[in-house]
């Protein structure tokens, strides 16, 4: 069993490999007409696109696993609430406006419903998801002291019941269930539930048998295999791309979980690679919530500017936010 301080940049090291998935996922998804290759047999393409889909069940099983291991014997709900939830708004708030403004050059009369939705852009759907895991982290705390391999298997009925909505089954479904399909399929937490769930189970752990490695790292070539392989039966099938590859599908869920589970199993040996790698890795899962805030931004302006796509005067000017949201930022975590 790892000393607090070594579980913590363990947990750090995962965070940064968990935002390095991110951003290549959304410099994939940058590339003009890079998706479109897939119909022509880019297997390659699939096989990376389906291999980076661990990075936000990961980011939100760590999240579980530190909550769960903070609060374990003990849970105030006030200074809880206060604390974890207050700690991401002020930065949140900040990017919302930036980015709003960046894309859209105007705030509207909407801010609060970007604000409520994550709709200030394409990745922000993860902030009031959390939070929503966050509000409901003292039931799920409960729920997992009283049994937690029980309460876990019923976390994960609840994310396979939400994600068969989600599904090609339901595709004809009309009412509520089409704007849940539509809509919310990343911002419902129901939708990532189990993950931070297994976070959660894991961080009681005193340590993970042999056979349990064995058995996430068995998940996790099966449910990479199942993901690459049901990728492209849904494109072959006329399936858009982005619904083919998302997260919330039924292979994704055996992968991701497999993933996770290696993860947190080995993550004693992260703190053996290469000191620069790590103390890299370390500086990035630190700052891992502000660059997932800021980072499609500067995507933004480093592929209008590879592309041409737009004016100089408003890369100029995105890019002038992005600075002045950095700025902006360093004095926001510090508050």
């Amino acid at each position: 069993m790892l000393a607090l301080k070594d579980d913590i940049r363990t947990t750090t090291i995962l965070k940064g490999i968990a935002i390095l998935g991110v951003i290549f996922l959304h410099t994939l998804s940058s590339v003009h007409n890079l998706y479109a290759t897939i119909y022509t047999g880019n297997f390659w393409l699939v096989v990376a696109d389906q291999a980076a889909r661990f990075c936000v069940p990961l980011f939100i099983a760590l999240s579980g696993y530190a909550l769960m291991s903070k609060y374990a014997d003990k849970l105030t709900l006030s200074s809880f609430f206060w604390r974890r939830v207050m700690r991401l708004l002020p930065l949140y708030i900040l990017w919302t406006v930036v980015l709003s403004v960046a894309i859209g050059h105007t705030l509207h009369f909407d801010l609060l419903n970007k604000l409520l939705l994550g709709y200030g852009d394409y990745q922000l759907y993860f902030v009031p998801m959390i939070i929503q895991l966050y509000l409901l982290f003292p039931i799920l705390r409960f729920g997992m002291l009283k049994n937690k391999n029980l309460f876990l298997i019923c976390l994960l009925i609840v994310q396979l019941v939400t994600l068969f909505l989600y599904s090609p089954f339901m595709a004809g479904a009309g009412g509520w269930i089409a704007a849940l399909r539509n809509n919310y399929q990343y911002l419902f937490s129901f939708s990532w539930i189990f993950y931070f769930g297994l976070g959660m189970r894991l961080s009681l752990e005193k340590g993970m048998p042999k056979f349990h490695i064995g058995f996430f790292g068995l998940k996790t070539l099966v449910g990479l295999t199942l993901c690459v392989i049901s990728g492209f039966v849904l494109v072959g099938r006329g399936y858009d791309t982005i619904n083919a590859l998302r997260f919330t599908r039924f292979p994704i869920v055996l992968y991701a979980s497999g993933f996770i589970g290696v993860s947190i199993a080995v993550r004693a040996q992260l703190l053996k690679i290469q000191s620069t790698v790590r103390h890299v890795l370390e500086f990035l899962g630190e700052q891992s919530y502000l660059i997932y805030l800021c980072h499609t931004l500067l995507l933004r302006i480093i592929f209008s500017a590879t592309y041409r796509d737009t004016s100089l005067p408003n890369i100029a000017f995105q890019s002038l936010l992005f600075v002045v949201g950095l700025i902006a930022s360093f004095f926001v975590q510090k508050i």
